[in-house]
């Protein structure tokens, strides 16, 4: 068993001991109103594995057509159909901590378990919501890009520009209104701005530097230096980013199940032993995509989650989806 143990803390005899944690530094605040809608995040209890709702499929533009009327003749009827809009839900766990109890004392001079909850407690909660981002962006990451209408490269070193955003947008041609928000990693973001400078627009480049934001067509930005945002998709050594323009409610995701964490006092051992462990849910969908129950199956692993062939589109049309990714180097 893996506990800490009071030689593993730092014991001080004559000075105040901090309970200040050390958390993760990847920006994590993308949901809801940070994201312009454009990542919902709600709560709503749910049984299964999968949640399914049913739409009526568009008939197509074809419906309404010239009517000949110099004739009677009979008509061929168009079936209204129906498909699926399927999400899935993972399954994820808060890993066991075990501390002892003497070591808490040596270090505080007192121990209970919710104090070494509070301590636990924001650590873990900044944990929760990195890996709920990253998990959700990369998999809006493979489905955009499994589709080509809605997958855009530029393969020069250095090649994000403004004119990138632009060809992001002309993705969804006469519906680019509807990218909400730009997503994109931190090194995208500074070699923007670097080549809006290096660009010499008066105006422009004096706000980049005054600034050090870029011009983003009136969208607002959300960098995260998230995984999701990076691949290697020919080299190695060669790392592609990955900017997500993104519609209004291009992922849904929903605490499905309510978040428990259990705190366990061990005897039997040399020393007291106290554990955190904890188990929470979430169910996760894309615009226009459905989770393909058949391949990805139930509670997928982040493989299965990034692999763009396991999320069917069933929106027709790229404008009707959550949105257009951008590759760059």
């Amino acid at each position: 068993m893996a506990a800490s143990l009071a030689s593993d803390m730092k014991v001080y005899d004559e000075y105040a001991a901090g309970r200040t944690n050390e958390l993760l530094a990847q920006f994590g605040d993308v949901f809801n109103a940070a994201s312009g809608g454009a990542i919902r995040l709600i709560t709503n209890s749910q049984r299964g594995n999968y949640t399914y709702e049913s739409f009526f499929k568009n008939l197509g533009a074809t419906l309404a057509a010239r009517r000949d009327n110099t004739s009677v003749g009979a008509q061929t009827d168009t079936a209204l159909t129906q498909d699926e809009h399927i999400k899935v839900k993972l399954s994820r766990k808060v890993k066991p901590v075990a501390t002892t109890r003497d070591a808490f004392l040596k270090s505080f001079g007192s121990m209970s378990q919710t104090e070494f909850g509070d301590i636990l407690a924001e650590q873990v909660a900044n944990i929760m919501q990195l890996e709920m981002v990253n998990t959700v962006l990369t998999a809006c990451r493979a489905a955009l890009k499994q589709q080509t209408a809605s997958y855009i490269t530029e393969s020069s070193l250095g090649s994000v520009s403004t004119n990138s955003l632009v060809s992001l947008l002309a993705g969804m041609g006469d519906r680019a209104t509807r990218i909400k928000v730009f997503v994109m990693h931190s090194k995208v973001y500074y070699d923007l701005v670097r080549n809006q400078i290096g660009g010499n627009i008066t105006n422009v480049s004096d706000f980049n530097i005054v600034t050090a934001t870029p011009i983003t067509l009136n969208r607002p930005v959300i960098v995260t230096d998230s995984t999701a945002l990076i691949a290697n998709l020919n080299s190695p050594d060669v790392n592609n980013y990955f900017t997500l323009g993104l519609v209004d409610g291009a992922i849904e995701i929903e605490n499905s199940e309510e978040q428990y964490i259990t705190f366990q006092e061990i005897t039997g051992l040399e020393n007291i032993v106290i554990r955190m462990q904890g188990e929470y849910a979430y169910t996760m969908g894309l615009k226009g995509f459905k989770w393909d129950v058949g391949n990805g199956g139930a509670n997928p692993d982040a493989t299965a989650l990034a692999l763009g062939t396991n999320w069917d589109t069933h929106f027709t049309d790229v404008k009707d989806r959550s949105g257009i990714a951008l590759m760059t180097l």
